[in-house]
């Protein structure tokens, strides 16, 4: 115990007097002892204004060698948050202390809470006749003790039903005038949070948790299930060079006869279910749940693959709905990509879920197009259908069984795993939900991304849909060989987004802004560089063809590091309606390539397909310069959510745009 200046200066000089001021057992353990606490103030305490200003400053200097780009202060900015977040902290612990009556360090000064519940506590009948310096209290509990006892009891039970705030609990009034206790107490399973059903139980009595990585299984059937849903699209992709049939392809079975428009009308549909379904899918999701809606939209798309296998014999056009049911499983892809990468993964591991989610477009060429092109020569096309619905039923069983829309509410999510995918995460207000639309698309660098998004959509469905029909029908190349060939892109795709991943994080001599306009200037241009020799090959040069697929695809891929990253880094909190109205774009690239190929190259020569490439690549060339000259890499002011806490986040005005 430490003396306050006064009471130790008096007490040096009656030193050896044999005559104590205080007694020798000392129950209280403040800076300044009960003794020399002689008046009451009511005054609140506040925050030091002084207050982890060397943390600020650190950021600050941060910040400026930067150019404030805040991507590289990272550490400096969580470092000054927590800072703040101790100090506040630290107030509301003696705040709540003062309002319990417990004693804590202070200066010479009581709070009127602190002295009426000692008085209440330990009245003094004499106090008028012994010195209150000589009084001999027992001490009240200490608050850290308290924090203890509660800490290990919210561990051990859940209090619910309870009409007292957590920070009231104590062990006097949790007990109504009757006797009885105030609180009940159940297990954790049985608590509100999880609202378990009879399997879910079941399961969880399994006490199977994935070694604390269930995250990583919701990860694997969401790439399976997104798989199947892109994979049921393709297949009539490919699918139409075999049930048209040429002279290079064996009759199996029946063949079609489809006229160019009649081709145009049946791949446009699935752009059009797509392009119907974007909005209402995000809205769904937000209200029902990721696991119904994706899961419905799935089985609808099963049920139309298997259609086309026999609706096509008898009519082409009601192949049409079938194709529209298929593009409304294909608008879900993208925001069920967002959903499961902001809802089962904590903010350390979101750039690799998202890179391995949106592996599922790679993925889907690599199943459907040997897939397709062995059972359309061993077994017919209708089997390619067939087959594709089949194996997308297995994975949708176990996508419902498996699934759930967070963390909390999984079987075999264990308390650690849920706690660590949670840490961090706010839970938005239906205020702070509310989507900025009109400043959304007042915005310049929005526009940017909806360009870029739009000519990078002419050159990917010129490639997916059209590469198969290229190869076989124009350079007459098996259909075996067209199916396997059509899976080398996707492959080298894969790769080039690897390594252009790695060389995004190693590049630091380069502003953020820069690398998002340098590699998506590198995947559109490129790409439509490699389109271009492909208006002038032979049959002689089917090698060729498939090499200058490949590399265009390939390069195409880097877009994740331009366009899509611009998304996440602009519109933060709002990156799913962006990312939707994305997906809106590509639907419109979906309808249109169709009826430009249909319209330029009816016949399917090679001077036909000349006009085509030219025109592919004026679009993409286009779509890159808009990106370039209207993108950022900032957050912009319509993104950044508002609290009004005096505990909210740091946000440098400086480094956020008006538009």
């Amino acid at each position: 115990m430490f003396f306050s200046t006064p009471i130790f200066k008096e007490y040096s000089l009656i030193k050896g007097a044999g005559k104590r001021l205080t007694p020798k057992k000392y129950f209280f353990q403040e800076i300044t002892p009960l003794a020399s606490r002689s008046f009451v103030r009511g005054d609140k305490d506040k925050l030091d204004r002084t207050c982890c200003m060397g943390e600020l400053q650190a950021m600050f200097n941060c910040l400026k060698k930067w150019e404030f780009d805040d991507l590289n202060c990272k550490a400096q900015h969580e470092t000054y948050l927590r800072c703040v977040e101790v100090h506040a902290k630290r107030v509301a612990e003696f705040n709540a202390a003062s309002k319990k009556g417990i004693l804590g360090q202070g200066d010479s000064a009581l709070t009127k809470s602190q002295i009426n519940r000692l008085m209440e506590l330990y009245p003094q009948p004499n106090l008028g006749k012994f010195p209150s310096k000589h009084m001999k209290r027992l001490p009240t509990q200490s608050y850290a003790d308290d924090i203890f006892r509660r800490k290990h009891l919210r561990e051990l039970f859940c209090i619910m039903k309870i009409n007292l705030d957590i920070e009231d609990f104590t062990d006097s009034n949790v007990i109504n005038e009757e006797g009885k206790s105030l609180v009940h107490y159940v297990k954790p399973d049985d608590s509100p949070d999880y609202k378990l059903n009879s399997f879910d139980k079941f399961l969880k009595t399994l006490n199977f948790y994935f070694c604390g990585y269930t995250r990583y299984f919701i990860l694997i059937i969401s790439i399976l299930c997104m798989t199947a849903a892109r994979s049921n699209e393709l297949t009539f992709n490919f699918n139409v060079i075999c049930m048209t049939g040429n002279s290079s392809t064996p009759t199996m079975n029946s063949t079609i006869q489809m006229s160019p428009k009649e081709k145009a009308a049946v791949f446009s549909g699935s752009g059009l279910g797509a392009f119907i379904m974007v909005i209402p899918v995000v809205y769904a999701i937000n209200h029902l749940g990721a696991k119904n809606v994706f899961s419905f939209l799935l089985f609808l798309s099963i049920i139309a693959t298997v259609s086309l296998a026999y609706l096509s014999k008898i009519n082409v056009y009601l192949m049409v709905p079938m194709r529209v049911i298929q593009g409304l499983s294909m608008a879900s892809v993208m925001p069920m990509m967002g959903y499961v990468s902001s809802t089962w993964t904590s903010k350390e591991e979101i750039g690799n879920f998202i890179a391995l989610l949106s592996a599922s477009g790679q993925l889907s060429q690599l199943l459907t197009m040997p897939l397709s092109a062995f059972l359309c020569t061993n077994h017919g096309w209708e089997s390619v259908y067939i087959v594709h619905g089949f194996l997308a039923t297995i994975v949708l069983i176990i996508f419902f069984i498996f699934f759930r829309n967070t963390p909390h509410k999984h079987p075999f999510v264990c308390k650690k795993e849920s706690k660590y995918i949670t840490e961090g995460l706010k839970k938005l207000t239906k205020k702070e939900k509310k989507i900025p639309f009109i400043e959304i698309f007042k915005s310049k660098p929005v526009w940017g991304i909806f360009l870029a998004f739009l000519g990078n959509s002419f050159g990917f469905q010129i490639v997916v849909q059209f590469m198969p029909t290229f190869l076989n029908k124009v350079l007459n190349v098996s259909v075996k060989k067209t199916g396997f060939s059509s899976i080398i892109p996707a492959i080298t795709q894969l790769i080039f987004k690897l390594l252009a991943g790695i060389l995004s994080d190693k590049i630091t001599f380069l502003s953020e802004k820069s690398k998002l306009q340098w590699f998506n200037s590198v995947a559109m241009i490129g790409s439509g560089i490699f389109l271009l020799p492909l208006g002038f090959l032979n049959q002689n040069h089917s090698e060729i063809a498939i090499f200058c697929f490949t590399m265009s695809i390939s390069l195409l891929g880097v877009t994740t590091l331009g366009a899509m990253k611009s998304v996440t880094l602009i519109a933060r909190s709002f990156t799913h309606f962006v990312m939707g109205i994305v997906q809106l774009v590509i639907c419109i690239g979906m309808l249109l390539v169709p009826m430009l190929v249909s319209t330029l190259a009816p016949n399917n020569t090679i001077e036909e397909w000349r006009i085509v490439y030219f025109f592919v690549f004026t679009a993409l060339f286009l779509g890159n310069l808009a990106f370039v000259f209207m993108c950022s890499a900032e957050p912009q002011k319509w993104a950044i959510q508002k609290e009004n806490n005096e505990n909210n986040s740091f946000i440098n005005e400086s480094n956020i745009q008006n538009k």
